[in-house]
């Protein structure tokens, strides 16, 4: 058949469908969802066709590990606490056998402070000790304090072990709002249409990490309509170079496009007070903030390490900031490499109850937090199942507590898992530069401003980077959503803001600010050899018949789908990603050396008769769609990954949602 026949042929089936909208009735509310989903985007739109590697790839498996909730046993007594409200309490201790052997005991706290710059890695005392009253709750006039209770008798012994007069026999740090109810006075109401901003960040989580290892919390965040990005790839190779640009659309790597105007001066140290950060918006907006960072160790800490680069700030840049509780944490009460404390308590547990108390006590009023857990992911990414229940009941807390009617909220990664085993593997090199990004809108105020979720869930499936989210988080800290009155940096930026623009299909890694050794755009292969005749056509056919039979594609006739292709096109990542180079600039020396193809993808067209409709005297109609096709070369398998799509003149539409109509 001719090509202008088949042009002919496929116009004819696109007019019939078209045309079965109009007289044979479509209800209001599936017009309703048609409108609601027309500005959806699909993969096969993207000039850069995008890898899709599902969470339990079989590429992967055998460097993930699933693991269940961490359990802390603790020798110390545990006399004291704190209340939501923030006041210190010096209790006695529940289990008896631990409450038989406690001695006569006094309790002290003192306030610590320090951890900027000059002396990033010290904390200091800000106060002499002041001893606590037991059982009688105290205001703490210090946000990071220290309670220590000691021993006051002459001796004392405790789980068998002598104490002389005096030895201390508890010692925790704690973390508190002080002076709430002034910054609360000071602070203006957070509202649906200017709403608060919780960002929480887990070290070297992906996408598909965090689907895999997270699956009672994904369950939630997508019940309660939370959107995450499928094309966000990261900028950079670490922490600091990934999160300067989301938190101040500003890099010290070198320029990918763009107009450079986003580059710090990467050869001196950067002067974190002269770089607008999104707390800085949010207190000039008249909003409580908070930087909460686990160090992980006293040498690291977000933006003050690698030195000379970082060197941390010069003043606490929010009007909480707890690198001084960390520094304690780290330096008395977290063994080396733990992830459980001497107290008892599961690091990142405790580092989680900072982010949801600051939201739940200023739930009125407008507030930023920054909340980065380092300690438990850093090095394996499947100790995050640990945080799967905990996350889950903080959202839950934050529902039930109607956090969420004025909070937007951010869970992200700052890039995959970078240093373990998994990111050796060929999937695993995807995964760890497509990180986790995923938001919540309030409803009310995706209500006043409806373009913002559109333009969102639009998005999804675009190529997007760093200073795409700075954009978009940037609108949520002005308070900025009117179409027409965006506030633009005085010093623009890279990115554009995915809740006020739609990213365009044509874009690529450059003009996104991603360097080609973290692109996971796919390159199109040269393989001539890919035609009509050879075993991979033959299996690829075979393969999407199968698909179209198992996913009761009732419109099509199975055993009529032809590939309209007669060589197939055929992507795979690049050769840096392929050899996992953290920096560019060591291509030429690998460049000789070709990295294994292990996974191949397919962008292929297909045909297929159409049930349901009348053929012509010499034809019968057909429709084409296109088709993403993943092959695991040395298992020699196929697989379609994406779901089939119809483009209609200039927009695609699924293909079960053609047949459906």
């Amino acid at each position: 058949m001719s090509v202008k026949r088949v042009a002919l042929l496929i116009a004819l089936t696109l007019l019939y469908y078209q045309s079965r909208n109009t007289f044979y009735g479509v209800n209001q509310k599936q017009r309703q969802h048609d409108t609601e989903t027309s500005a959806e985007s699909f993969f096969e739109e993207n000039s850069c066709t995008l890898p899709v590697i599902e969470p339990f790839e079989a590429n992967l498996m055998n460097f993930v590990t699933l693991f269940g909730p961490t359990q802390c046993d603790s020798e110390m007594p545990n006399l004291a606490r704190v209340t939501f409200d923030g006041k210190l309490i010096i209790t006695t201790e529940l289990e008896k056998f631990k409450m038989r052997k406690l001695p006569p005991f006094r309790c002290y706290y003192r306030g610590i402070s320090g951890g900027l710059r000059g002396n990033v890695t010290s904390y200091t005392f800000s106060s002499e000790p002041i001893e606590v009253k037991h059982n009688t709750p105290e205001n703490i006039g210090f946000s990071n304090f220290v309670v220590q209770c000691k021993n006051v008798t002459e001796l004392g012994r405790i789980n068998g072990t002598p104490k002389v007069n005096g030895s201390v026999i508890y010692q925790k740090a704690f973390s508190v709002f002080a002076g709430f109810k002034e910054k609360q006075k000071e602070a203006k109401p957070a509202t649906p249409e200017k709403p608060s901003l919780a960002i929480l960040v887990i070290d070297s989580v992906a996408r598909n990490q965090f689907l895999r290892h997270m699956p009672e919390t994904t369950k939630l965040m997508k019940k309660l309509g939370f959107t995450f990005l499928e094309g966000y790839t990261k900028v950079g190779d670490n922490s600091a170079v990934n999160l300067m640009p989301v938190l101040a659309g500003k890099s010290i790597l070198p320029q990918i496009g763009g107009n450079g105007k986003e580059l710090l001066d990467a050869n001196s140290t950067v002067d974190l007070e002269s770089v607008e950060f999104l707390w800085n918006i949010m207190k000039d907006r008249g909003c409580v903030t908070m930087f909460n960072d686990d160090i992980l160790n006293v040498g690291r800490g977000l933006f003050h390490y690698p030195d000379p680069t970082f060197a941390g700030f010069r003043k606490p840049p929010t009007d909480y900031y707890f690198r001084p509780f960390h520094l304690y944490n780290t330096k008395h009460m977290i063994p080396n490499g733990a992830q459980c404390m001497k107290s008892g308590q599961v690091n990142a547990v405790e580092y989680l109850k900072i982010f949801e108390r600051f939201s739940l006590r200023f739930k009125h009023d407008c507030h930023f937090s920054f909340n980065f857990l380092t300690g438990l992911t850093h090095d394996d990414s499947s100790y995050l199942n640990a945080l799967d229940e905990p996350i889950r009941a903080t959202l839950e807390r934050f529902v039930a507590n109607n956090v969420t009617e004025n909070t937007v909220l951010v869970v992200m990664g700052d890039h995959g898992n970078r240093i373990g085993q998994i990111q050796a593997s060929y999937a695993g090199r995807i995964e760890e530069r497509m990180p986790l990004f995923s938001i919540y809108l309030p409803p009310k105020l995706v209500q006043s401003f409806p373009h913002l979720l559109t333009n969102l869930k639009h998005n999804t499936k675009r190529l997007v980077s760093n200073y795409d989210v700075h954009q978009t988080l940037r609108d949520i800290a002005n308070g900025d959503f009117i179409l027409g009155t965006r506030k633009v940096s005085k010093s623009y930026t890279r990115g554009i803001s995915l809740l006020s623009e739609k990213v365009t299909p044509q874009r690529g890694c450059e003009e996104a600010g991603i360097p080609p050794n973290f692109c996971v755009c796919l390159e199109l292969q040269k393989m001539q050899r890919l035609n009509e005749t050879s075993d991979e056509y033959i299996q690829l056919r075979a393969a999407v018949r199968n698909y179209v039979e198992t996913k009761f594609y009732h419109c099509l006739y199975p055993q009529s789908l032809e590939m309209v292709d007669k060589r197939l096109n055929v992507y795979a990542i690049n050769q840096m990603v392929r050899h996992g180079l953290r920096d560019q600039s060591m291509y030429p020396q690998i460049s000789n050396i070709h990295a294994a193809l292990e996974i191949l993808f397919f962008k292929v067209h297909f045909s297929a008769d159409l049930r349901h409709v009348k053929p012509s005297i010499d034809s019968q109609p057909r429709i084409q769609f296109i088709g993403f096709i993943k092959h695991y070369v040395k298992q020699n398998s196929f697989e379609v990954v994406n779901e089939p799509v119809v483009q209609l003149n200039s927009s695609f539409k699924p293909l079960r949602k053609v047949c459906a109509l």
